[in-house]
């Protein structure tokens, strides 16, 4: 069997309180922006995605954009 490699998912969202967003999600990485905060995640699978996207939701963000990062372009690798 061939192991999966995992996929990069960048995350967009407004927010009020990014610094207690990033205490929260510290385990990703996290860029806070004047309006907006961008999350980039390394998940396994689209469960981990789904699982990330409900822990967004019950902390009351809405999400703004969700877009699959190609391998290769610039960022550090996170954690899952």
């Amino acid at each position: 069997m061939t192991p999966v490699r995992p996929q990069r998912y960048e995350l967009t969202f407004t927010c009020q309180d990014a610094s207690a967003l990033a205490a929260e999600l510290g385990d990703h990485a996290v860029t806070v922006g004047p309006v907006t905060t961008t999350l980039q995640a390394d998940l396994p699978d689209q469960a981990a995605l789904l699982g990330l996207l409900k822990r967004l939701t019950d902390l009351g963000l809405e999400l703004d954009h969700l877009r699959l990062v190609p391998l290769g372009q610039a960022g550090s690798p996170t954690a899952g």
